[in-house]
C-alpha cells in the first residue's frame, strides 16, 4: 500500500481534504492555510488510528505538542495537516475476491466502520445506478438520508463509478465525507 500523501495525490482529480505537508520550519506557515481544528497525521500506509498516529488539534499549543509528540514516536515519517470536514462519512474500496474477481465495496465509514459493518460489496464493473441501489439498500440509509442531496449523493456515486475504472490492485477511502455539496476523500490507501 502507498502512503498517505501518494494515495491522496492520486486522487488529485477528485476533490480531497485540503492538506499541507509539515516539518518544524512550516509548521507556523502551513498551519495558516488550514483553520482550527484540523487533524495532524503521519504519512503511512497503516491505519492512523490503531497505531496512534493521528490527533485533532484545536489550536496552535495542541498542534505544537502533538507534532512534537509524533515526530519522536515517527522520526523517519512525514507529517501532515489536514482540514476537518463536517459530514457523513463513507466508505469505499477496491478488494480482489477470488471468485468474483474485483469488487467494489461502499458503505458507512470512518472510526465505526468495523462497529458497525453497514457495507455492500459488488462485481466490478458496475453502474452509476447500481452504485445508488447499493446506497439506498445500507441499513443506516434512513438514518443518513436527510444529509444527502443530489449535489454530494451524485458526487460519491461519481467517485465510486470512476475509481472502479482505476487500474488498482487494491484502494481503501476511509472516510469519505459527504459535505452539503460534494463526497470529499480524507484518508485513502492504494495499492497500484
Amino acid at each position: 500500500m502507498l502512503p498517505l500523501i501518494q494515495s491522496l495525490q492520486y486522487f488529485k482529480d477528485f476533490p480531497i481534504a485540503k492538506f499541507e505537508i509539515v516539518n518544524e520550519k512550516s509548521l507556523v506557515e502551513a498551519s495558516s492555510k488550514i483553520q482550527f481544528p484540523l487533524y495532524l497525521k503521519v504519512d503511512t500506509e497503516k491505519h492512523k488510528a490503531k497505531i496512534n498516529a493521528i490527533f485533532k488539534c484545536n489550536n496552535f499549543q495542541e498542534l505544537q505538542k502533538n507534532f512534537n509528540s509524533l515526530l519522536k514516536k515517527f522520526p523517519n515519517q512525514r507529517l501532515i495537516i489536514q482540514e476537518d470536514i463536517k459530514g457523513i462519512e463513507l466508505v469505499l474500496g477496491i478488494q480482489k475476491d477470488k471468485t468474483f474477481g474485483k469488487i467494489l465495496m461502499l458503505g458507512i465509514g470512518g472510526t465505526l466502520i468495523e462497529q458497525i459493518k453497514d457495507i455492500k460489496f459488488r462485481k466490478i464493473p458496475i453502474t452509476k445506478q447500481e452504485i445508488q441501489n447499493s446506497i439506498e439498500k445500507l441499513n443506516l440509509y434512513n438514518s443518513i438520508s436527510s444529509s444527502l442531496n443530489e449535489h454530494n449523493k451524485q458526487s460519491f456515486i461519481n467517485l465510486a463509478y470512476e475509481i472502479q475504472k482505476l487500474n488498482l490492485k487494491e484502494a481503501d477511502l476511509n472516510p469519505i465525507i459527504l459535505t452539503d455539496k460534494e463526497a470529499k476523500i480524507v484518508d485513502a490507501r492504494i495499492q497500484t
